[in-house]
Formats: structure tokens, sequence, C-alpha cells
């Protein structure tokens, strides 16, 4: 039955159908929203947020190259600092 009405109505049935996906998108944009990203990233993070190998990281915060933290022994990066630094080299 449900077939037969798409059949006869094939237009109406897309025009549900985009209506749907609308919906799902303004869902999902929504969420997006509200998922605030980390203004502070730990070592690990910040390798994955530039796209470099942990030795890499290491070796530009032993040369001083990049702006970090370290509290407790462990290197903290300003996400801010870290887009900065990539528009700067």
């Amino acid at each position: 039955m449900e077939k037969e009405r798409f059949l006869q109505n094939p237009l109406q049935a897309i025009w549900l159908l985009l209506l749907s996906l609308q919906k799902q998108l303004v869902n999902q944009q929504t969420i997006i929203q509200k998922t605030p990203e980390k203004e502070v990233l730990n070592f690990k993070e910040a390798c994955d947020f530039l796209g470099i190998a942990d030795n890499t990281l290491y070796l530009y915060c032993s040369k001083r190259k990049i702006p970090y933290s370290k509290k407790f022994g462990k290197l903290y990066f300003s996400r801010e600092a870290l887009v900065a630094w990539i528009l700067k080299n």
C-alpha cells in the first residue's frame, strides 16, 4: 500500500523525504554547536590537532619552536596559540 501511494504521487514522497533530511541536518547542527571545543589540549590531542608525530612535537617543544605550557611534568597547548603558530609559520 505504501509503495502504491509513493508511485501515485512521487513528488510528494520526495518532498516528505527532503523535509525529513532537513530535520536530521538541523538536529546534527544543533548537536555540533552545543559541543564546545577544548581550549587547552594535552600532548596527544595537540599531536592529533597538528597532524604530526609525537617525536616531532617533542622536538618542537625542546627547541621552543611551538608555544606550550608545562604543569606537573606534562605538556599542555592552547588551541588558539597553536592556530596562531600555524598561521605564522
